[in-house]
């Protein structure tokens, strides 16, 4: 048996769960903001956030605090994460960029 639209099928539904901050279980806070997420998905994305969330129990929700993130840059970028792209300025790019390298972020740095 083969389920021929797997893949297109898990992602779109782990981005509508993100969309919709369903079954979200650590919190970025940047900028005195947060931003709801799923460890699987950052630790499968980020080499720093699979280094920092790989001890944490299944049954913890983590608080990270990413005191020299920009809010902006770093919502981008987690949302690069869940859907593959993102359509940012030209303006944009630098901050993006820079994020996405401290964080080790596959496919962009």
């Amino acid at each position: 048996l083969r389920w021929s639209s797997y893949e297109s099928t898990l992602l779109l539904s782990v981005c509508d769960m993100w969309d919709a901050g369903a079954l979200t279980d650590v919190t970025l806070f940047a900028e005195g903001r947060t931003i709801k997420a799923h460890k699987v998905v950052l630790s499968s994305c980020s080499g720093y956030f699979k280094e920092v969330l790989q001890n944490v129990t299944s049954a913890q929700h983590p608080i990270i605090v990413l005191p020299y993130a920009c809010y902006q840059d770093l919502l981008a970028v987690i949302s690069f994460m869940y859907k593959g792209e993102i359509n940012i300025t030209q303006l944009e790019l630098s901050g993006l960029l820079n994020c996405a390298e401290s964080l080790q972020v596959k496919g962009l740095a």
